[in-house]
């Protein structure tokens, strides 16, 4: 939920969900456009979230594996993260692909 606030924090509105039928409630009773997803490969149920947002861009939590995504969110080793600014940025960066 820490990447929720940030980005709230940042003046963006972010809709976080602890699992894929929350994320598949949230963007199905949405009454506005999603344009970014960020989902977990390993989670079950990434894909239906994926095809339930089907224009939305896409970023991995880790590796993508065979997800068609627009950028990837990495993970540091050991239990630091890296500074949230770095985050923010690569996200900011997908969502600006967006609008060009």
């Amino acid at each position: 939920m820490w990447l929720g606030h940030l980005l709230s924090n940042k003046g963006i509105r972010a809709l976080p969900s602890c699992h894929s039928e929350e994320a598949l409630h949230i963007s199905s009773t949405a009454d506005y456009r999603i344009e970014l997803v960020i989902v977990n490969p390993d989670v079950e149920g990434c894909h239906e979230v994926l095809e339930e947002n089907p224009n939305a861009k896409v970023m991995a939590i880790g590796e993508a594996g065979e997800l068609k995504v627009d950028g990837t969110l990495q993970r540091p080793g050991g239990r630091s993260l890296l500074p949230p600014e770095r985050y923010f940025e690569a996200i900011r960066k997908v969502l600006a692909s967006a609008i060009t």
